[in-house]
C-alpha cells in the first residue's frame, strides 16, 4: 500500500489485523474486506480531521482525535466485512487513541 497523510495513526493492513484479532477472540464469520470500503472510510476520517483543524494553533487540540471518532463512525457503519465491523471500528478507534498515548476509562458495558 502507498503511504497516507493517516499511516502514522493506523493503515489498511493494521485495521485488517485488527478486525482477525476479533474474529478470533469473539467468533463470527470471516470474509474478505472490501478495501475500497476501508479506503474511503480512512479518507473521509481523515477529510473530517484536516477541516476540522481550527485556523489558530491551540494547544488544546488533540491532533487525531476527530480522525478517530469518525473512523469508528465509518467502520462501523460502512459495513467492510459481512461479519465483525463494528469491532474491527472499536478496535481501530482505540488503535488511534493509543497512538496518541490517549485511553478510554470504560467498563466494557459502556463501551
Amino acid at each position: 500500500m502507498n503511504q497516507q497523510p493517516w499511516s502514522h495513526w493506523i493503515d489498511i493492513d493494521r485495521i485488517q489485523a485488527l478486525h482477525l484479532e476479533g474474529l478470533e477472540r469473539y467468533a463470527g464469520l470471516r470474509s474478505a474486506a472490501d478495501l475500497p470500503c476501508l479506503e474511503s472510510a480512512l479518507g473521509a476520517a481523515y477529510n473530517a480531521e484536516i477541516y476540522s483543524m481550527p485556523e489558530v494553533d491551540d494547544e488544546t487540540v488533540i491532533s487525531g482525535l476527530t480522525f478517530c471518532g469518525y473512523l469508528l463512525f465509518y467502520i462501523a457503519t460502512k459495513q467492510c466485512w459481512s461479519d465483525g465491523s463494528k469491532r474491527a471500528a472499536w478496535s481501530s478507534a482505540m488503535w488511534v487513541l493509543a497512538t496518541q498515548g490517549l485511553t478510554v476509562d470504560a467498563s466494557d458495558e459502556e463501551a
